[in-house]
């Protein structure tokens, strides 16, 4: 069988949860997509670089008459299995017995698509060959990459992703919560937890100073919204956010159990039951 390459609009995994805030890094990596033919996405881990990179697929899909694809990299624990990972990606197939970039680049050299290479940190050497072999013989090919570290080839532009907007100590004023992102992104994911949850006077501070605990980094925001399933008693939802702590305020007792929480409003919760207390530290001690 020779090689194949399916006509479709590519393959791009469907977003599961709402994608907030973020316009304007939307607007900027799309514009360094159109002047630019690899774009690569930097940024500490948690900090959100495939959502954003996703996003912008997603935006930019019509340009592509050749479709918008995912390699997803995380896995991957071989440099020399890159090439058969974008090929797979690609849903191209081979029984010729040439290299597989070989392959590639003979099908891309024609092809007006996109290929978002994700997490290519561990494996730059390959990353960087790969991209730069096809972007030479591939004109119409462009690549948006996303890595802790930049893949460091010609006409490369490197996009930093920064945390979400967080209001700063004491500034927050009544009404303005929703103006920053990683609130308006614990909301989101609270409420689908908890319904009814709604950022209001009586627990804007205490979201913001989480989302400032968590350093404005959406993985860890999400995962703390997530824990409010786990707040066991009746307590109203406004006041979840005080059993999410980062983990250098919740100092263990001599018993090595956590101590309570007080949610916004002098309410005490019970911690988040089981393991699941200490995520969000482990989390954060995986990011940081």
């Amino acid at each position: 069988m020779t090689s194949t390459l399916r006509q479709r609009s590519g393959r791009l995994p469907e977003a599961v949860t709402s994608f907030v805030g973020r316009r304007t890094a939307r607007a900027d990596v799309r514009r360094l997509l159109e002047g630019s033919r690899l774009v690569t996405l930097t940024g500490v881990g948690g900090v959100g670089k495939t959502r954003l990179a996703l996003q912008v697929a997603r935006d930019v899909r019509r340009a592509f008459p050749d479709g918008v694809w995912l390699a997803e990299l995380a896995k991957l624990d071989d440099d020399s299995l890159v090439d058969s990972a974008v090929a797979a990606a690609l849903e191209l197939s081979d029984s010729s017995g040439r290299a597989l970039i070989d392959v590639l680049v003979d099908y891309l050299a024609d092809k007006r698509l996109l290929v978002v290479l994700d997490n290519c940190e561990h494996l730059l050497p390959a990353c960087a060959r790969l991209t730069s072999r096809l972007l030479s013989e591939a004109p119409e090919l462009r690549v948006l990459a996303t890595s802790r570290d930049r893949l460091a080839i010609g006409a490369e532009q490197v996009w930093l992703v920064p945390p979400l907007s967080v209001p700063e100590p004491d500034s927050l004023t009544s009404g303005t919560a929703r103006q920053y992102e990683a609130m308006t992104l614990f909301e989101d994911r609270a409420s689908s937890v908890l319904p009814g949850f709604r950022l209001g006077p009586e627990n804007e501070a205490a979201v913001a100073r989480l989302c400032r605990q968590l350093d404005g980094l959406p993985l860890a925001i999400e995962l703390a919204a997530g824990l409010a399933e786990g707040v066991v008693g009746g307590t109203d939802p406004g006041s979840v956010v005080g059993s999410v702590r980062h983990p250098d305020e919740r100092r263990p007792n001599r018993g090595g159990a956590a101590p309570d929480a007080a949610g916004s409003g002098g309410v005490e919760l019970r911690p988040v039951s089981g393991a699941g207390a200490d995520v969000v530290g482990q989390v954060l001690g995986v990011l940081r």
